[in-house]
Order: structure tokens, then C-alpha cells, then sequence
């Protein structure tokens, strides 16, 4: 008698292990099909249903405790709050996603976040903060041969730029 409820249970346990890893499943679909919705809405400057879109994705990002997706979402708010021209919540936001990416040690994530940190000390005057900002993302991005270290170099210039002709 012992030995069939052993049985029982362990299709049981298995059943179980697959409808959570399913729901698992499902809320990053869910997810990525709001970050691609949000992503379709931003490159026509859509900014509102953008931010509707990644908001959702967040919500779902925290709800699946997934760090890397409440960190993208958070960076991809702060890219809103940018192009809008509110460089304090943008920067708000990308330090959020900088934590984090820092946290589960996501290496282009903290590099990105690092180059939007910088675009926005320099949209602000803030030329110091935001050399370090590009120089650290560099560091980043050649060390793990990926990123976008060119827009780092290219804001790092733009900054140097501006630094010593304002």
C-alpha cells in the first residue's frame, strides 16, 4: 500500500512542477509581448501607450519576480521619461535598472543603463557626472565585448565636447 502512494504522488509532484513551469511559461510571452508592443509604439514616438505597454510589462516582471525583466522595464520607462524631456524621472528610472542590473549581475544591462545615465547628465549640463557615466559604460561594454560601446564613445566625445567649449 505504501508503494502506490508513491506512485501516486510523484505524477502528481510532476504535474504540479509543469503546470507552475507552464504559467512560468506564459507570463514571459506575456511579457515580451508587452515589451515588442511597447518597442512598436516608442518607434513611432508613442510615448503614451509605450509607457501603458511597459508599465504592464513591469507589473508582470515583478508578479514573475523576474529581476531582468522589472530591470529592462524600469530602463525602458526611463527611456520614455527621456525623450519627453523629464530628465529627472528618466534619470530616477535608469538608476532603478542600474541597481538591479548591478544586483543579478547583468554586465550589458549595467553598461546600457550606465550610457543612458550619462545621455541624461548631459542633456542636464551635468558634464562631469556625465563623462563618468560614459566612461564606466566603455569599461563595461569592451570587457564584455557587448553593448552599444560606440554610443558610449560617441556621447563620451559630445560630452568632452561641450565640456570644454561651454
Amino acid at each position: 500500500m505504501h508503494k502506490l502512494k508513491t506512485i501516486i504522488l510523484v505524477p502528481l509532484f510532476i504535474i504540479f512542477s509543469l503546470t507552475g513551469l507552464r504559467a512560468e511559461e506564459t507570463l514571459l510571452d506575456q511579457m515580451m509581448q508587452l515589451n515588442q508592443e511597447g518597442q512598436q509604439a516608442y518607434n513611432i514616438s508613442d510615448y503614451p501607450t509605450a509607457s501603458e505597454k511597459w508599465e504592464q510589462g513591469l507589473k508582470l516582471a515583478r508578479q514573475a519576480k523576474h529581476q531582468q525583466g522589472i530591470s529592462v522595464f524600469i530602463d525602458s520607462l526611463g527611456i520614455v521619461y527621456k525623450n519627453l524631456g523629464d530628465y529627472p524621472k528618466a534619470l530616477e528610472y535608469y538608476q532603478q535598472a542600474l541597481k538591479i542590473a548591478k544586483e543579478i549581475g547583468d554586465q550589458l544591462g549595467i553598461g546600457n543603463n550606465l550610457t543612458n545615465i550619462g545621455v541624461v547628465y548631459d542633456n542636464l549640463g551635468d558634464y562631469p557626472k556625465a563623462k563618468q557615466a560614459f566612461q564606466k559604460a566603455i569599461v563595461i561594454n569592451k570587457k564584455i565585448e557587448k553593448g552599444e560601446t560606440w554610443l558610449a564613445l560617441r556621447g563620451l566625445a559630445f560630452t568632452e565636447t561641450k565640456q570644454h567649449c561651454f
